[in-house]
């Protein structure tokens, strides 16, 4: 009898992890939780499957975390307007570890040569 109540207790727990992640995805916990206790796996592959209600906060907090991690649509300054010498060179090299091209490193080492220049 212990036995039939836990898997009664694990059977409605389980069902909660489709619910919740649902949820997440602003869609509708309730109706998860149900399909859940039905039908555990194709509740869970739905559950993680479906996309983003649009509109809703989670979408729209997705969205602005890819353009944060997409690059800027800018092109990169060019420095044909300054004048050459060491002003110019430091601004290329900042940019250039900007864009990840130099690292911190590289940059500091490449800085302290051409101020050496001065």
């Amino acid at each position: 009898m212990i036995t039939l109540g836990f898997v009664t207790l694990a059977w409605l727990a389980l069902a909660l992890i489709p619910a919740r992640i649902a949820a997440r995805k602003s869609r509708s916990a309730v109706g998860f939780y149900f399909f859940g206790l039905l039908f555990f796996v194709p509740a869970l592959v739905t559950a993680l499957l479906i996309s983003d209600k649009p509109g809703s906060f989670a979408a729209i907090r997705a969205d602005r975390y890819v353009k944060a991690l997409s690059p800027t649509e800018a092109e990169p300054p060019t420095f044909a307007d300054a004048p050459p010498g060491p002003l110019r060179e430091l601004e290329k090299l900042h940019v250039f570890m900007q864009y990840g091209i130099l690292s911190e490193g590289e940059f500091e080492q490449a800085k302290q040569r051409t101020l050496g220049q001065l």
